[in-house]
């Protein structure tokens, strides 16, 4: 009897030990990681030509677990937050990175319920494309994009709560090449 007891004691131990997962303490603002870059030329049908597909990969942490918004929320928003994601894009020019664009995007929210409210963490993956339809047969002063341009990016989120992330920088890539 008294071995049952010890047994289910140690059980109960075991299951509150595993069960109490231990809060990481991430701020309330959001952090994120550059992890990656990568490009893949597709073709696309609509535009009937290729286009380069970038997806920028970013480690992200958050404390309270708002990070992301749904269409719902985006249209409610003032117009500085209706977008979640921004990215500026460089060019290299003369071996030098000049800005080019700032462009924005929006993500799902990540937390594992509607009303979940809590620390997460997680990868996230943003995805932008770049016709080659929008090449001039000669680069011009003016021209945005050319063959073989290097371009990188410098990314952050926004939360809900209107907490701004860090900026990161992605490594450089090279678009339209030939």
């Amino acid at each position: 009897m008294l071995r049952s007891i010890r047994l289910i004691g140690l059980l109960i131990l075991l299951v509150t030990a595993i069960s109490c997962k231990k809060d990481p303490g991430y701020d309330l603002e959001p952090k994120i990681t550059f992890v990656s870059i990568s490009k893949t030329i597709e073709f696309d049908d609509t535009l009937q030509s290729n286009i380069d597909v970038i997806r920028i990969a970013v480690q992200f942490e958050d404390g309270d677990g708002d990070l992301g918004m749904d269409i719902n929320q985006s249209i409610q928003e003032d117009d500085e937050f209706k977008n979640n994601y921004h990215y500026k894009v460089f060019k290299k020019v003369n071996g030098i990175f000049e800005p080019l664009d700032t462009l924005f995007g929006r993500f799902e929210p990540l937390a594992p319920t509607v009303d979940y409210q809590g620390p997460i963490d997680g990868e996230l993956v943003f995805n932008t494309s770049l016709s080659h339809a929008d090449i001039p047969p000669i680069e011009e002063p003016n021209t945005k994009y050319f063959y073989n341009d290097t371009i990188k990016y410098v990314v952050s989120v926004i939360d809900r709560a209107h907490n701004k992330s860090n900026e990161v920088e992605t490594g450089e890539i090279i678009i339209f090449q030939k």
